[in-house]
């Protein structure tokens, strides 16, 4: 019986390399992981996001350093107990239309080319924080590993972090939010897997999930329908600048555009225009009137 084996070339140069047909457990990790970022990223921006894991590959530092842009923003942080690093990329045109979303504004594209500013720095922090921890909560059991951020910085000159020969995964996610695409690099080094593969996907899918089942539950309904709903009136808009805002103090009268009381309101539920309301008084307390649904 004659068995076709199948040849892989087999690069001497860099031994540390996982065979591809290995990875699975490895883009399953991170396929799970982006539904939890997508939903973070969703509630952060109050409005539909998505991240989606578009691609693992395995490639050298030096390869990764040269295909970043300059100016970008790079997140640091450190991989424990390994004391490795591991490297977050955003693309500026990314985090200023983040930006301008966490901001109050549209979060339209910006066709810039710049390093973020300290301020700026700090605002998408959040985010990247957000990243981290989710992360974490992947990878503490099934990678043994923990990610520590140190630093946020706009400079791609970070190649005496890792030798340029090591080899790294880079996973590239996709992320899309109103009329803004584009993509996250997430790159550390191959060496952090210390267990064998075999070990990684008994850790991984030995980790407690939740089970659906279609048993109906009469109580469920009823307290659903106690839920508390929020409803939002938008009485008036208006734009100021980042730094009329970050001036703004208790006192501050802001001056609203001219608007008849007599108008339409519309009432939103989160970020959903369900209603058109007529505004005015009553027993001299203001009120809105129902007058159709969206």
């Amino acid at each position: 019986m004659n068995f076709k084996a199948k040849i892989e070339p087999y690069d001497f140069k860099r031994n540390g390399i996982i065979p591809n047909p290995s990875l699975g457990i490895i883009k399953k990790i991170h396929e799970d992981f982006s539904k939890e970022i997508s939903n973070s990223l969703a509630l952060l921006l109050k409005e539909e996001a998505q991240i989606i894991l578009n691609s693992i590959d395995q490639i050298p530092f030096e390869e990764f350093i040269r295909s970043i842009p300059n100016p970008t923003n790079l997140a640091i942080a450190e991989i424990n107990p390994d004391k490795n690093f591991a490297l977050l990329e955003m693309n500026p045109f990314i985090s200023l239309a983040l930006l301008d979303k966490l901001c109050g504004g549209e979060g339209e594209p910006l066709n810039v080319n710049r390093s973020l500013t300290k301020l700026e720095i700090f605002l998408v922090e959040n985010f990247i924080k957000k990243f981290f921890t989710k992360i974490n909560s992947f990878w503490d059991k099934s990678l043994e590993a923990k990610l520590n951020l140190l630093k946020i910085t706009t400079n791609p000159e970070i190649s005496s972090l890792l030798p340029l020969e090591k080899d790294i995964f880079l996973i590239k996610f996709k992320i899309h939010f109103g009329d803004i695409e584009g993509f996250i690099n997430f790159c550390f080094p191959s060496s952090i897997l210390k267990v064998n593969l075999a070990q990684l996907s008994k850790n991984y899918n030995s980790l407690p999930t939740k089970k659906i089942t279609k048993k109906k539950d009469p109580s469920l309904l009823k307290n659903l329908l106690k839920t508390e709903v929020a409803l939002q009136a938008e009485i008036s808009k208006i734009k100021i600048s980042l730094q009329d805002l970050l001036d703004l103090k208790t006192g501050d009268i802001i001056k609203l555009p001219n608007k008849k009381w007599t108008e339409e309101t519309i009432i939103k539920i989160g970020e959903v225009k369900k209603l058109k309301a007529q505004s005015g008084l009553r027993t001299k307390t203001f009120a809105l009137k129902v007058t159709n649904f969206i």
